[in-house]
């Protein structure tokens, strides 16, 4: 099985207390979890299962994603585009959305504003595998269009599992 591994570090942003926002590098930290690096660190199990829609223009990072969390007890909904992902965002009503930021077509930044606009708003993950400079860094982008949480990739699926049931808990 594929998996994605990467730099386990913390960049912290002082512009962000909230302990769900990741600024670099694929760290979670927040509410008790540790990162699966981390030896002797058990893992919670899921309290309730979400539903999770996963917009993500590269197959594999969908089927790896998606086979994570449907392992974890997750209904799990893709879509390879934005256009996609908010058609699936109305057929199921996700409690967690992951969405990457550069895809084809349309930016994942459409996506987060617009399902931030929903009535019963889910909450979001933002991925992204780049965009970021001295002078800009999309993942602090999302986090102003309205993602909960941002992480960039690579990233162990571990992180990723500890960012969606985190949210889940505090919804």
């Amino acid at each position: 099985q594929q998996s994605f591994t990467g730099p386990v570090s913390r960049k912290p942003d002082p512009r962000r207390a909230d302990p769900l926002w990741i600024a670099d590098d694929a760290l979670y930290t927040g509410h008790g979890m540790a990162p699966a690096e981390n030896p002797g660190v058990t893992h919670r199990t899921p309290s309730s299962a979400g539903t999770v829609v996963i917009v993500d223009d590269e197959a594999s990072v969908r089927e790896l994603f998606e086979g994570a969390l449907s392992d974890r007890g997750h209904r799990v909904g893709t879509a390879g585009s934005v256009a996609e992902g908010l058609e699936v965002c109305e057929g199921v009503n996700p409690d967690v959305v992951i969405v990457d930021i550069f895809m084809p077509e349309r930016s994942g930044l459409e996506l987060i504003r617009a399902v931030r606009q929903r009535s019963r708003p889910p909450r979001v993950i933002a991925v992204t595998g780049g965009g970021s400079n001295e002078d800009f860094d999309v993942l602090l982008t999302a986090k102003d269009a309205g993602a909960d949480v941002a992480l960039r990739k690579p990233l162990p699926v571990r992180v990723l599992i500890d960012a969606v049931e985190g949210l889940l808990e505090r919804s």
